[in-house]
Order: structure tokens, then sequence, then C-alpha cells
């Protein structure tokens, strides 16, 4: 590769949809819902009303990233999740 040639990695969109203890979902706003992405820092998530939130995570180079997801303070179900960004040629 030129070593003038840019590289841009597209952004990585997440989307979290809170559910009741029975797994129904809650259909509305409201909760706290943190998302940070280990060894870059949190996101800025949005609360769409509805019971879910997202995020979006620009990724600043190829790697395998961890993202932990809290709700209310407490883990989700799965978290950490993690994510590999890599180049395609």
């Amino acid at each position: 590769m030129p070593k003038d040639a840019s590289i841009f990695f597209g952004p990585v969109g997440i989307v979290v949809h809170v559910a009741d203890s029975e797994g129904n979902p809650v259909g509305h706003g409201g909760d706290l819902v943190q998302i940070t992405v280990r060894d870059v820092g949190p996101l800025g998530v949005t609360d769409q009303g509805d019971g879910s939130y997202t995020a979006t995570f620009n990724p600043p180079g190829p790697a395998t990233y961890t993202i932990d997801i809290s709700l209310n303070g407490v883990a989700i179900s799965g978290s950490p999740f993690t994510v590999r960004v890599r180049l395609f040629r």
C-alpha cells in the first residue's frame, strides 16, 4: 500500500433493545444504558424512547474490540461483546 494512502473504517452501529425479565419488550425509554469500548472509552448513547438505545463506534484501526454494555448499572446478558475490525483488500 502506498504510504500516502488513507484507510477509512466504517462506523459500527450498536442497538440495545430492552426487555423485561420474561423477554417482553418494554416499549418505553428512560433506562440508563452505558456502552464502553475497552481501551477506547464510553460511547454516546441515544435513547430512542421505545425501549431501544443506539450508539455508533468509529474504530481507530483494525483490531478486535471488547464492548461492555450495562443497563441501569448491571451488565446485560452476553456482555462483554467483541467485534473484529479488519482491512479488506
